[in-house]
């Protein structure tokens, strides 16, 4: 798995190596969204019923299905499935792994688009504009 941060929404998505869906699962276009939605819910179904609603793969293929939603503007959506997502993964993987911290980021900033959209994107782009220097 490699985890990869959307430029459009900030959410990290998580694929295995040489599997390229970013652009489908961030939305880049509203047509490629509103397909793809229905191919990650199926996922989700496939996984969770053949290996477990806890299995790894099918909390990835949970966490992608949220950051679609969240793609899309269905926070309502979202932020269920990934506060579910990071319940699972703390109890499965433990607090520390690195698959639950992306949990905690993306729960994050769900939270902060539904409590204050425009000002998120502001934030943002005023960070990818002017990023901070690290020397």
């Amino acid at each position: 798995m490699r985890p990869q941060l959307c430029r459009e929404t900030h959410e990290v998505h998580e694929f295995k190596e040489g599997e390229d869906r970013t652009e489908i699962a961030c939305g880049s276009s509203s047509q490629l969204l509103g397909q793809a939605i229905p191919l990650l819910e199926a996922t989700l179904a496939q996984c969770e019923q053949v290996l477990g609603d806890t299995h790894r793969q099918a909390l990835v293929s949970r966490n992608n299905l949220a950051a679609a939603y969240a793609s899309a503007g269905d926070l309502g959506r979202a932020i269920p499935l990934f506060e579910q997502t990071l319940t699972d993964r703390v109890r499965v993987l433990g607090e520390g792994h690195p698959d639950t911290l992306i949990s905690r980021n993306n729960i994050a900033n769900a939270r902060q688009k539904r409590q204050r959209p425009s000002l998120h994107l502001k934030s943002r782009t005023r960070l990818i504009e002017q990023p901070e220097n690290h020397q």
